[in-house]
Order: C-alpha cells, then sequence, then structure tokens
C-alpha cells in the first residue's frame, strides 16, 4: 500500500497488487544487477521477520 502522513492523519494513496514483482519493475532489475534473485530476496526478509 502506498501511504503518506500528514501529522497525525494516514492518507491512503494507492494499493499495488503486485508492486515491484514484474520483470520491468526496478527491484528485480537491481537484484539481478547484484547477481541475485528475487526469491533469494524475498525469502531473507521473511526469514529476517519470522527470527
Amino acid at each position: 500500500m502506498d501511504y503518506i502522513v500528514r501529522d497525525d492523519e494516514i492518507f491512503m494513496l494507492e494499493v499495488n497488487t503486485t508492486p515491484g514483482m514484474t520483470s520491468n519493475s526496478f527491484v528485480p532489475k537491481m537484484v539481478r544487477a547484484m547477481g541475485g534473485t528475487l526469491r533469494e530476496v524475498l525469502t531473507k526478509i521473511i526469514d529476517n521477520k519470522l527470527n
């Protein structure tokens, strides 16, 4: 979800159903440029949050 916070109020901008998950998106391109895969990065994020 994209949102902004102004003072103590939250304003919803939009809900992205597949944010950054297409092959043309910046995040997958950056991960590939670093020599990794999106699966590896997402797995690390999930593992980090579970531990």
